[in-house]
């Protein structure tokens, strides 16, 4: 989990953003157990390419530019 989040630390420096997301294929693949969590700035989903059912990554990017407002 600090990988990831160090990693989507990293992005959002590079890119001068307010918000970084991540996106996994699979659920075994994230760090964590469910299909959207975030952590102060930065989020995880799950958008798995067998079910593509994309709510998760709509709530995902909801929350992005709810943190950007915010700011």
């Amino acid at each position: 989990m600090n990988a990831i989040l160090e990693e989507l630390d990293d992005a959002r420096s590079n890119r001068d953003a307010l918000a970084a997301v991540a996106v996994f294929s699979r659920p075994e693949h994230a760090p964590s157990g469910t299909a959207f969590m975030y952590n102060g700035n930065r989020a995880i989903v799950v958008l798995d390419k067998d079910d593509l059912d994309d709510a998760a990554l709509r709530l995902a990017l909801m929350w992005a530019r709810w943190v950007v407002r915010r700011a």
